[in-house]
C-alpha cells in the first residue's frame, strides 16, 4: 500500500536557508535524526521520533563566519561540516563554547557538500568539479572553470558506489555529468549535451533513479539520459501542473516524489500513474530515506513520512495501458498468463487503501479511460466511512461533479447483466454527494440544481425498480396466483407457463 501521511511541524526557520541554493535539511548521524540548519549563525541536531520532532542539540557559528551552506555530518571522523565561503570547519558533537573549531581554507568557494552514509563528504564546486572532502582540503581544485556554471547537483548511494549527477550550464548548452565517487576515487562515467532534448522545453528537475539520470521538463515529459543520448519514458498527468519550483525525487527503480507548489505525488513510471497525492503548499523539499522534509511559504519546516507499498490497485485495472496504445495485460509487468495474473490482483486488492482507490477512480476520470477499467475500480472492496472521507480529500469539486455524472449515467442505463452491482455504484453516489454537498450547494446554483434533480429522478427510479422486483419475488415465493394482491399496476404482466 503507497501513502503520503499527513505532516508535522519540525520547527521554524529564518529567511536566510533560502540563499544557500540546497535545502536546509541534510541526513544525520542516525537513520532517524537530521541536521537542520534553521538560519546563517546555528543548525540543530533533530530526532524524528514517530510524528514528532525532537531537538537534541544547537551549534552556532560567529558573526563574521555566518553558514553558506547546509552543515552536513562526516560519519569517517564523526565530526559535522560547516562551511563559510571558502572556509571548511569540523564541529565535534560534544563541542563547547571554549573549544576552537578547526578550519580549512579552500582554493575555491564550494557550491555544495554532499554527506554520504559511510565515507566522507563530497565538494562539488561552482564549475561541476567533484572530490572528496580530504582532497578538496589537500589543495585539488586549484581554479574553477568560469565558463561552466553548475544549476542542479543530486547524490544517489547504491550498494555498489555513489552516483553524483551535475547539470552545469556552458552558456550554449547544458551538460550532463554522471559520476561514479568510491570511497577514496572519483571517476567520470559519461558526460553528454543536453541541447537536443532541451530544444523545446526547459528542465525543471532531475534526479538519480538507479543510477540513471531522470530528468524532468517543463511539458512534463519524463526522459532518462545515458551516454548514448537521451530517451523519453512517459508523461506526468495533466492535471500534475509542472512549475521552475517543482522537483523529483527517485524513491525506487519504478516510482518517483513529484514535489509541486501545491502537492505532492507519488508517480509509478511502468504505468504512468499517481499512486497517491497530498494537497500541500511548498516552498522546497528534501527526500531522506521515507522522509520528506517541506519548507512552506510560512518558512515552516514540515515532515511527512512516506510508505511505498506493491501497485495493487494500478496493476488491477491496467492504468496506463491507453497512454501508449497497448492493452491492459501488456501495461502490466508481472509474468504469467492474463488470468493468474487477474487472480494474483485479486488477492491483493482485497484490503486496499481508500485514500488509493479515489486517485485510481480520479486517475481514470481525468484520462478517459475504458469503462471496464473504471467498473473494476468501483467493485473494489472498501470502507463506506473511510471512502467518505477520502472523497472528501482526494478529489476536487470539478470532479466530484464529473464522478456524480458518471454515476448517474452507469445508474439510468443500468441493467442486471452490469458488472458492477447497482447497491454499490449508489452507495458510491452517496457517498460522493455527503462529501461533497457543502460544496455544490456554494457553487453555481443553476449547474448543481439540475444534477441533484437528476439525481432525484434516478434514485425515483431506482426505488420503482425494487418495488417491481419486491412484487415479482413474492408471486415467486407463493404457492397460489390468488394470494398476491398488488398495489399498483406495473409495466409487465406474468404468465404461468409449464415445461
Amino acid at each position: 500500500m503507497t501513502k503520503i501521511s499527513e505532516p508535522f511541524s519540525v520547527m521554524t526557520v529564518s529567511n536566510d536557508v533560502t540563499t544557500f541554493g540546497d535545502m536546509c535539511v541534510q541526513p544525520g548521524p542516525t537513520a532517524t535524526s537530521v541536521i537542520v540548519t534553521h538560519d546563517s549563525m546555528s543548525a540543530s541536531l533533530i530526532e524524528i521520533d514517530d510524528d514528532r520532532a525532537v531537538k537534541v542539540r544547537t551549534w552556532h557559528t560567529k558573526l563574521t563566519s555566518p553558514f553558506t551552506c547546509p552543515v552536513v555530518y562526516d560519519p569517517t571522523k564523526e565530526q559535522y561540516i560547516a562551511v563559510y565561503r571558502r572556509t571548511i570547519s569540523f564541529i565535534s558533537p560534544e563541542e563547547t563554547s571554549s573549544v576552537k573549531r578547526k578550519s580549512v581554507q579552500l582554493a575555491c568557494a564550494p557550491y555544495r557538500v554532499l554527506s554520504r552514509p559511510h565515507d566522507e563528504p563530497l565538494v562539488v564546486f561552482q564549475d561541476g568539479s567533484l572530490f572528496t572532502l580530504t582532497a578538496a582540503c589537500n589543495g585539488a581544485c586549484s581554479s574553477v572553470d568560469a565558463s561552466e556554471q553548475v544549476v542542479h547537483v543530486e547524490l544517489n548511494t547504491t550498494d555498489k558506489a555513489t552516483f553524483v549527477l551535475t547539470v552545469t550550464d556552458a552558456g550554449s548548452e547544458h551538460k550532463c555529468k554522471l559520476v561514479r565517487a568510491d570511497s577514496a576515487d572519483v571517476s567520470i562515467v559519461f558526460s553528454v549535451s543536453l541541447t537536443t532534448l532541451l530544444c523545446s522545453s526547459k528542465m525543471l528537475s532531475c534526479c538519480l533513479s538507479n543510477g540513471k539520470p531522470l530528468i524532468l521538463l517543463s511539458d512534463g515529459t519524463l526522459a532518462v539520459v545515458t551516454e548514448n543520448g537521451h530517451s523519453e519514458i512517459g508523461k506526468l498527468s495533466e492535471d500534475i501542473l509542472p512549475s521552475a519550483r517543482t522537483k523529483i525525487f527517485a524513491l525506487d527503480a519504478q516510482r518517483i516524489l513529484v514535489v509541486s507548489q501545491d502537492r505532492l505525488v507519488i508517480w509509478a513510471l511502468p504505468l504512468q500513474t499517481c499512486e497517491a497525492s497530498q494537497l500541500v503548499k511548498v516552498r522546497q523539499a528534501a527526500l531522506i530515506g521515507n522522509l520528506v522534509f517541506l519548507l512552506r511559504p510560512d518558512l515552516l519546516l514540515s515532515c511527512v513520512l512516506l510508505s511505498v507499498g506493491p501497485t495493487q490497485l494500478s496493476r488491477l485495472v491496467g492504468l496506463g495501458a491507453a497512454r501508449s496504445n497497448e492493452t491492459a495485460s501488456d501495461s502490466l509487468d508481472a509474468p504469467g498468463t492474463r488470468k493468474e495474473m487477474c487472480l494474483d490482483m485479486g488477492k491483493a486488492a482485497l484490503e486496499p487503501s481508500e485514500d488509493q482507490l479515489v486517485l485510481t477512480v480520479r486517475n481514470l476520470l481525468c484520462n478517459k479511460l475504458d469503462e471496464s477499467a473504471m467498473n473494476a475500480a468501483l467493485n473494489t472492496p472498501y470502507s463506506a466511512d473511510r471512502l467518505l472521507h477520502s472523497l472528501q480529500h482526494g478529489i476536487s469539486l470539478d470532479e466530484a461533479k464529473a464522478l456524480i455524472g458518471y454515476l448517474l449515467s452507469f445508474l439510468e442505463s443500468y441493467s442486471l447483466g452490469d458488472s458492477v452491482p447497482m447497491q454499490k455504484a449508489l452507495d458510491w453516489l452517496c457517498c460522493i454527494i455527503d462529501a461533497h454537498l457543502p460544496r455544490l450547494l456554494l457553487s453555481n446554483k443553476e449547474e448543481v440544481g439540475h444534477l441533484l434533480d437528476r439525481a432525484c429522478r434516478v434514485v425515483e427510479g431506482v426505488q420503482k425498480l425494487f418495488v417491481d422486483l419486491d412484487h415479482v419475488e413474492q408471486w415467486l415465493l407463493s404457492q397460489r396466483l390468488g394470494q398476491l394482491k398488488f398495489d399498483s399496476s406495473a409495466l409487465y404482466t406474468i404468465e404461468i407457463m409449464e415445461i
